[in-house]
């Protein structure tokens, strides 16, 4: 948290006092915090109070083993008004606390001959990365959609606000046609999508601010909030866009665009006992964003059963979520009820809503609808009464999207909510940069996720991005993905005529004429040669798209077709994959000190050409994926790449079996699968914790593996015959494995700690 930051103001409304505890005594009225020069300042309310206090104490109880509870006594002289007490302490975080969760209780003794003392929790602190990432969830669900003061907000505040924000939109437009700054006045803004709108209207979707053709334009929020209040449309879109910064936003929606309650009942059958399919035809289970991106989830049995859940406070006006254009595109998100209590935790995807079936409102405030449960992670899946239930849409709009941009920065922009993605940045023609950007769920809230789908994501074909110092947390979706969609060959007209197409989706083409492209053997990327391309033209022979679905690639099916004319001739054959050259690959990305926590996806998704990722933490996430996916169509081949001094934390549930994890993204039917990636790097990581092994490395020519270490990898017994978790095939009951990699280097890695199923600390094989 910055010294800089706004001071973040945590209040509760009354609450009643725990019965095991206290019938009745004093109830917290406000609890505040804030950070200055190290220091964290707290602030006590409460009401009910007698006319005396003889002692006060505020406990900071550590969930986790081996940190000792601080215990404060609560400072001032006591000023009772009304019944109303008001006391203060103080936490010099950078001594008092590591890193971890801990249960706030408040202690009080009432008057010089009280008998006994009144106890009550409070909520849970999370305290990571120390002073990057402090947060507060209250335990009571009144607080579940907004703090206190946000709820106070009556319906002509609201209508003012919206007011004050059309207003603004209009001003904000008209300024960012001059260029120079324009100054936001502090202050809570609403905005609202109108389809009437020329201003709002953009493509499928619209946006409802819509910036264009803009450059050497600042936007100074000032802290300003900006509400919105539809999920299905992007928020900010900036299109064709130079040298604009935004700095000091925060970003939030209401109603939220997700629905969240307590499972008050399930009905399930026992699990089939049936064989895992294998990878390929499990591709397309797994919803990626907002292209298509997937990837296999590791295969588990799955069951349709009944769930019926309750919503919780706040979220009565959010049940437009429920309401999705296609199946598959509800997904539902479950957080074991003891830890939703409190700790953010990595939630258990259950699989998906099944809605072919109605959600129905059987009693106010309370849903019945079929959800298909995932049952082995290799774990069962556990769900149970008295767990939190989130259910997520699918492919609305995003918080922030960016097309055709260039030399943009966005600076201390805080993101407490989006419909899709936080931020979509596609085609950039020059470096974006991302500096201290949060988005993370708003504190005193008992929000359990930030958004439905990835965090930051980007498609560069060009330079790559700058995330300097950013957080991302409870991301229900990759944390960052930039991985470009490769196209594939749909059709052989000539040695020198391919029809095309990207393999997922409807993403525009990256190709352009004088650009030269390598083409691969979908089965192991074999090099088919590299060519020049001279001309591009849009394809629209009849019957393509619905000769690409039969095939079943992927669950993704193409929609724009394009006919390639090459300067010279080659062997290329239908599904074979074009690669982008490096200056097309997200060239120079850079991923540093940033702090990635209880994602579901994959905390960083990445691949590209001289590229940095280094000092980031991940934290009961998803893995580091590195290099290209699902038969090299998803993401560009690593190379140039340096992954140094980052650690990873605890990452053991679905995609995080290996927390370190770099292939060709295939593997050859025939034989050896191409070495596409090259000159790869990983130095001085840590991984502490892994379903399987904790670094998985294939396919690279010149690997440099120096330095890492890994303790507690290989927890569960991996079978590539039933479960192959990797691409490359290999078998990872090992700390470290490296297949098919050539000119490598192996030095000063350890690997200690090693769970029940670790046959060697590190296996190596060509």
């Amino acid at each position: 948290m910055s010294k800089a930051a706004a001071a973040f103001i945590l209040c509760l409304l009354p609450l009643g006092l725990d019965a095991a505890h206290a019938s009745e005594g004093p109830a917290l009225e406000v609890f505040a915090y804030r950070e200055s020069g190290g220091v964290i300042a707290w602030d006590f309310s409460l009401l009910g109070m007698p006319a005396e206090l003889s002692a006060g104490v505020v406990r900071f109880k550590p969930v986790q083993d081996g940190a000792k509870t601080l215990e404060l006594p609560l400072t001032g002289k006591p000023a009772i008004e009304n019944a109303r007490l008001s006391l203060k302490t103080e936490t010099p975080i950078g001594e008092a606390f590591a890193d971890g969760f801990y249960t706030l209780e408040l202690e009080l003794r009432a008057g010089p001959n009280s008998s006994g003392a009144v106890r009550k929790e409070l909520g849970m602190l999370v305290v990571k990365n120390t002073r990057r990432h402090l947060s507060f969830m209250p335990f009571d669900k009144k607080h579940s959609a907004l703090p206190p003061e946000l709820q106070a907000f009556t319906e002509a505040d609201k209508q003012a606000q919206r007011e004050a924000g059309e207003k603004l939109r209009k001003e904000l437009l008209e300024a960012a046609k001059k260029g120079g700054t324009f100054k936001v006045p502090p202050g809570h803004y609403r905005f609202s999508f109108d389809p009437n709108n020329p201003e709002q209207a953009k493509g499928r979707k619209g946006a409802v601010i819509w910036i264009q053709d803009v450059q050497d334009f600042v936007l100074e929020a000032q802290g300003a909030t900006f509400w919105f209040d539809s999920h299905k449309f992007t928020a900010i879109a900036l299109d064709r866009c130079r040298n604009v910064t935004i700095r000091d936003l925060t970003v939030d929606y209401d109603p939220l665009p997700y629905v969240q309650g307590e499972i008050l009942a399930l009905e399930f059958p026992e699990p089939p006992a049936a064989a895992a399919p294998a990878q390929e035809e499990m591709e397309g289970e797994a919803e990626g964003a907002e292209e298509g991106e997937a990837e296999a989830p590791k295969p588990a049995a799955r069951v349709v059963g009944k769930v019926r859940f309750r919503l919780d406070p706040g979220f009565e006006s959010s049940t437009a979520a429920f309401k999705v254009p296609n199946p598959g595109f509800l997904r539902a998100q479950v957080f074991y009820g003891e830890e939703a209590r409190g700790r953010v935790i990595k939630p258990n995807w259950v699989a998906g809503h099944s809605n072919h079936q109605p959600i129905k409102e059987v009693e106010p405030g309370v849903y019945e609808t079929a959800l298909r449960l995932r049952y082995d992670y290799p774990e069962p899946s556990g769900v149970a009464v008295g767990d939190s239930i989130v259910f997520c849409p699918r492919f609305t709009g995003n918080g922030f999207a960016l097309e055709d941009c260039g030399g943009m920065r966005f600076e201390r922009v805080t993101v407490h909510a989006a419909g899709q993605m936080v931020l979509r940045d596609m085609h950039a023609k020059d470096v974006n940069v991302y500096d201290r950007f949060r988005a993370v769920r708003r504190p005193n809230t008992r929000r359990l996720v930030c958004n439905v789908s990835d965090g930051l994501h980007f498609k560069p074909f060009g330079p790559g991005p700058k995330i300097l110092g950013c957080t991302l947390e409870t991301i229900m979706d990759d944390a960052i993905a930039m991985n470009m969609l490769n196209p594939h060959v749909v059709k052989v007209l000539s040695p020198t005529e391919l029809v095309v197409a990207q393999r997922t989706g409807s993403t525009r083409l990256g190709v352009a004429p004088g650009m030269s492209v390598s083409f691969h053997a979908r089965s192991g990327l074999h090099d088919r040669g590299r060519r020049e391309v001279l001309a591009i033209d849009k394809c629209e022979e009849e019957g393509l798209k619905e000769r690409e679905a039969a095939k079943k690639l992927h669950a993704w099916q193409p929609s724009l077709f394009y006919k390639l004319t090459l300067k010279e001739g080659v062997e290329a054959q239908e599904n074979d994959m074009l690669a982008y050259p490096e200056e097309k690959r997200g060239q120079g990305f850079q991923i540093e000190d940033t702090y990635i926590y209880s994602n579901w996806g994959r905390g960083i998704i990445v691949s590209g050409a001289n590229g940095v990722i280094r000092g980031n933490v991940l934290e009961r996430s998803g893995r580091m994926r590195l290099g290209p996916m699902i038969g090299g169509s998803h993401g560009a081949f690593a190379t140039d790449l340096l992954v140094e001094n980052n650690r990873l934390i605890e990452l053991k549930t679905y995609q995080g079996y290996m927390p370190i994890d770099l292939d060709a993204g295939t593997a050859s039917a025939e034989g050896r699968t191409e070495r596409v990636n090259a000159r790869v790097t990983l130095r001085g990581n840590r991984v502490e914790g892994a379903t399987y092994c904790g670094i998985h490395v294939a396919d690279v020519a010149g690997l440099v593996l120096e330095g890492n270490f890994v303790t507690g990898a290989n927890r569960t017994a991996h079978d590539p015959a039933k479960e192959r978790i990797a691409y490359s095939g290999a078998e990872l009951n090992h700390g470290i494995v490296v297949r098919n990699c050539s000119d490598t280097k192996l030095d000063g890695n350890r690997v200690e700690a090693g769970g029940p199923a670790q046959k060697s600390p590190l296996d190596v094989s060509e």
